[in-house]
């Protein structure tokens, strides 16, 4: 019968994106959007406050702060930002600094693993 291999799939994708640079680019904007919704929320969080009272706080709708908690959400302002930070006693730091390379994990070379079917 045949056989079927496990294939590290870890490994394939990060060797992708190692030879891809179009791919490595969108995958990290959809990292950093994600990075800033998750921040966005942990900060809500944190102060214990809901997305309804953080709203009311900064004057917009329960709704647009959900929008911001997503990670699909595109449109965020620096302006918005700033009341954000202002409504949880933050501080909004902002930076510019050259990019680094991104950290790879190294992985385990696994043997595939064969199995009759």
């Amino acid at each position: 019968m045949g056989r079927a291999s496990t294939i590290d799939g870890l490994a394939w994708i990060r060797k992708r994106l190692d030879t891809d640079p179009l791919l490595a680019a969108m995958v990290e904007i959809e990292r950093r959007k994600f990075v800033l919704a998750e921040t966005i929320l942990a900060a809500r969080e944190d102060a214990g406050l809901t997305q309804a009272q953080l709203a009311e706080r900064i004057g917009t709708s329960q709704p647009a702060i959900a929008r911001l908690e997503s990670a699909n959400y595109e449109r965020v302002s620096m302006t918005t930002l700033k009341k954000i930070a202002a409504a949880l006693g933050l501080e909004l730091v902002v930076e510019l600094r050259k990019p680094e390379p991104p950290k790879r994990e190294k992985t385990r070379k696994r043997k595939a693993v064969k199995a009759e079917v």
